[in-house]
């Protein structure tokens, strides 16, 4: 007397047919009957019916589900005229076969890249077919909800097998971690979490966990970040200061490096990564970006992976159409975000201003976000240069700027004046911290008319850290 049950789902088997049956009969199921060892893990009550109908043709474990891996197991009776049939080795009596439809074994482990489609395949079970489905949950049965994973965590598409599944082409921008792999079959609904019961497995996510490591660097200094966490990063691990992950543009942002932080500025620590951008000075303008990662793979073709041991992220197994996938070579490469790097600064960083010779100066409404008072405003030829007098009169430099610009060219900040919003008009994000300010001097300027650079310094009042062009005064 065949049957078939599904994992993940309550088991109810009737039909069953035999001589002076009652309702104190019992049914289990195990690996070979009479075996007190053959009992199947993960089946509700010990594997044994919780009632039988009168007419002993009908059995029910109840309303718990099976959570028991895939494959054939064996129907055993025991009699209610044997006494008790409590003990496993009291179901002597084979009745027939019952086939469980699941993935086996139950402790699959697989990874993918955060930043990157995601797909497996070698799951191997009973009854496997296409229109199952797979999802990422915390805990296989309980609604959990994950930003930023396709299709909310489940699977679109598997193999006629069942053994291959794939989250599409969409990315996996989740933060890195272990997840639960679970399961539920085509025979059922399958559209909420709730309903994929069966954990068949762990999933590991490698990337950067959380996803709101909010970072701040200064305009006209170098950026390092440090206390970057994640899950797996290792040193194959890159970073880059986007406006929009996975999007080209970062070139006009005046950024160090492109914008992204090269692996040898990289460094791992008792309290995460630092990652550093050089020693050149960043020259972006005051707003906020978001900070990107991505992370290299040297195998090739790689976009999707699995791997066979977790703790061995060497293992790729990698399936892609994009021969420099993982090189991060791209910004478009750096998909996964992991938060703001809000840089303090002017912005934007076309100021101008005009001031009459042989009056005092005040600079009104230099804007920027986060400015302090700690922040100068200096006049020069060339930003980050201070002129001088060549000795040689057949080579004649434009005059120093010094003694024709009060205080060396430098500006003070006056009392600052924050716009009634909030935040000033045209800055990356339209949202708060950002000021409008008045810079001034108290000497009249005595420089020849002309064009020169506002150049901005941070809060050293040295002319070599007034390296950052802002303006035209």
């Amino acid at each position: 007397q065949h049957r078939t049950c599904v994992s993940g789902q309550t088991c109810n088997l009737d039909g069953f047919v035999g001589e002076s049956l009652s309702s104190s009969d019992r049914i289990a199921v195990m690996d070979t009957c009479g075996v007190a060892a053959a009992v199947v893990p993960g089946w509700p009550r010990g594997s044994t019916a919780m009632a039988l109908t009168a007419s002993g043709a009908s059995a029910s474990w109840g309303s718990l589900p099976v959570s028991a891996m895939g494959g054939e197991y064996r129907l055993c009776w025991c009699g209610s005229s044997a006494g008790t049939c409590g003990p496993a080795e009291n179901f002597h009596t084979d009745i027939g076969s019952l086939t469980l439809q699941a993935p086996y074994p139950l402790a699959n482990v697989r990874t993918c890249i955060s930043g990157r489609s995601c797909a497996f395949d070698g799951l191997e079970g009973k009854g496997l077919q296409v229109g199952d489905s797979f999802r990422l949950l915390d805990t296989c049965g309980v609604n959990t909800a994950f930003a930023r994973l396709p299709m909310a965590g489940r699977a679109v598409s598997v193999s006629t097998s069942g053994s291959s599944v794939s989250w599409g082409s969409r990315e996996m921008t989740t933060a890195g971690g272990r997840y639960r792999l679970c399961w539920c079959s085509a025979h059922f609904q399958c559209s909420i979490p709730d309903e994929f019961r069966l954990d068949v497995g762990s999933m590991d996510i490698i990337g950067p966990r959380p996803l709101f490591q909010d970072r701040t660097c200064i305009s006209g200094l170098t950026c390092l970040i440090e206390g970057i966490s994640g899950h797996d990063l290792g040193l194959d691990t890159q970073f880059a200061i986007l406006d929009t992950c996975g999007q080209e543009g970062a070139e006009r942002l005046r950024l160090p490096s492109g914008g992204i932080a090269q692996g040898a500025a990289l460094q791992h620590g008792q309290h995460g990564y630092s990652v550093s951008w050089g020693p050149e000075a960043m020259t972006a303008s005051g707003g906020e970006y978001r900070l990107c990662w991505c992370m290299i793979t040297t195998l090739p073709q790689g976009d999707n992976l699995t791997v066979a041991n977790a703790s061995s992220p060497s293992n790729f197994s990698l399936v892609g159409n994009a021969a420099d996938e993982g090189s991060c070579v791209r910004l478009t490469h750096f998909r996964t975000d992991l938060g703001s790097l809000t840089v303090i600064g002017p912005a934007p960083l076309h100021h101008r201003r005009t001031c009459v010779s042989g009056q005092t100066c005040e600079l009104r409404g230099i804007q920027g976000m986060e400015l302090t008072s700690a922040g100068r405003i200096q006049v020069l030829d060339t930003c980050g240069v201070v002129p001088v007098q060549s000795s040689n009169s057949s080579h004649a430099v434009r005059p120093p700027i010094k003694p024709f610009f009060p205080d060396g060219g430098l500006f003070e900040m006056g009392a600052p004046r924050i716009s009634a919003a909030g935040w000033f008009a045209g800055s990356r994000t339209g949202r708060a911290n950002a000021t409008a300010l008045n810079f001034f001097n108290t000497e009249a300027i005595s420089a020849a008319g002309g064009t020169y650079r506002l150049c901005w310094c941070p809060g050293i009042e040295s002319s070599s850290n007034a390296s950052m062009a802002e303006g035209n005064l």
